[in-house]
This record gives structure tokens, sequence and C-alpha cells, in this order.
């Protein structure tokens, strides 16, 4: 399934949303709860990435996501099948420090400003 438009999604409740494929919506994307899984790096569209909580991982292959980032609490990387997660985009810290929990055998890279 392909999403575009200016809607956004919101991940609020257990179990797992996997995105496998090119999205083109324009709104956020936030996680809440449960695991939000990344199989392209287009996968979230253009919008910004919001963090309340939850997961976060890559699978299929490592992925880099360019996505505006606002962390406003602490979440984890999973690892689905040991792909890698970067996460480049513009970042915004929340209000207190986070935590950032990260599954054994997988990497994470922050790199935005």
């Amino acid at each position: 399934m392909t999403m575009s438009g200016t809607g956004g999604v919101t991940m609020d409740g257990t179990g797992l949303l996997a995105f496998n494929d090119t999205n083109s919506y324009t709104g956020n994307t936030t996680l809440m709860q449960g695991t939000l899984q990344l199989g392209n790096t287009t996968a979230i569209g253009t919008g910004s990435l919001v963090i309340d909580g939850g997961v976060l991982q890559a699978q299929g292959a490592s992925r880099t996501l360019t996505n505006a980032l606002f962390i406003n609490g602490g979440f984890g990387v999973g690892n689905a099948d040991g792909s890698n997660l970067t996460l480049s985009g513009t970042g915004v810290l929340g209000s207190g420090n986070e935590t950032v929990t990260v599954a054994s055998g997988v990497g994470v890279t922050l790199s935005g400003r």
C-alpha cells in the first residue's frame, strides 16, 4: 500500500506497523507506542518524524531517514534483521533528557543538527 496526500500517520498502540513501500504523504509520522518498522528510506513520506515513545526499526537493509526529527520521549531502536538505522534529518530534542535503547546486533546513528 502506498500513501500520498497531506495527512499524517500516528502509531499509538501495541503491535507492529510495517511501512515497506515508497510513500509521499506530507504530514507528520508520530510514534507513541508499539513498533514502527521501516522497509524503505521514504517509508514515512516527507513530513517530520515525531517520537514520543515506542520502537523504531529498519527492515530488509540499512535505512537512512532524512525527515526532520522531534524527540519528545524515550524510545527504542529494534532489531528486525540486523539492519542499521540512521536518522540524519534536522533534530529537535524535547524539554528533558530522553533515553534511546538500542537492541543488540543493530547500529543506530543520529546525525542531524
